[in-house]
């Protein structure tokens, strides 16, 4: 039971207003943080591609371009955060390919 002195009408209203600040903060914060940090999203624990990988193995995956002029970031499957050195592929999902490899997949 509250002390007589106290208006508990008095107590409620601020504590609702402040938890509905909070809330709102972290609802808007949430968003705008994946939006300031796409790299991080995008490279957010994901492994290198190894090329002794059996998909990569039967698709003669190399971090190395045999040719200069056709590499990972050159290529359609590549989806990179601009200057990366690695990024993703639409063959290789959940890994991350150097963006000087190859392989017979490259497309322009």
């Amino acid at each position: 039971m509250p002390h007589p002195s106290v208006n508990r009408r008095d107590l409620l209203p601020s504590s609702r207003r402040k938890f509905i600040r909070t809330v709102g903060a972290q609802v808007i914060a949430i968003p705008l943080g994946a939006i300031a940090y796409p790299t991080l999203l995008l490279a957010a624990d994901k492994p290198k591609l190894d090329p002794a990988e059996p998909t990569a193995t039967a698709l003669g995956y190399t971090h190395t371009a045999p040719n200069p002029n056709k590499n990972c970031e050159d290529c359609q499957l590549f989806k990179s955060s601009g200057t990366a050195k690695w990024g993703r592929c639409a063959i290789f999902s959940g890994k991350l390919v150097n963006a000087k490899g190859w392989c017979y997949s490259w497309s322009a």
